[in-house]
């Protein structure tokens, strides 16, 4: 079976990557152990990035933490006059070189 930390920090990478060619995010901070895995910036925006990996379809990861997410992202628009965006992406290892990715944003008006 495929070890579950490798699939995890292929999720944590490709949302790192997908988070700056997308948006062109810079990381501010990684918290250990804690929710989100990423904060980052871009321009004037704060965006809350967590990563999901699976060998199956990741997408069925992503639905779980989307209440979650929101809630993060109420919150920290309350701390900062900078607008925020929470990302959730999944990455699907379908192949040792194919990867597909699932990005949801939460923003809240």
């Amino acid at each position: 079976s495929p070890n579950v930390s490798a699939i995890m920090g292929i999720g944590e990478g490709v949302a790192g990557f997908l988070a700056q060619r997308k948006y062109g995010c810079t990381l501010l901070a990684r918290p250990n152990h804690d929710f989100p895995d990423m904060v980052m910036e871009s321009g004037n925006r704060i965006f809350m990035v967590e990563a999901k990996g699976s060998m199956k379809d990741a997408r069925g990861l992503l639905n779980p933490e989307l209440w979650r997410m929101a809630s993060f992202t109420s919150a920290c628009a309350q701390m900062d006059n900078r607008p925020v965006t929470g990302l959730l992406i999944g990455t699907t290892v379908v192949k040792r070189d194919v990867y597909n990715c699932h990005i949801i944003e939460v923003e809240l008006a």
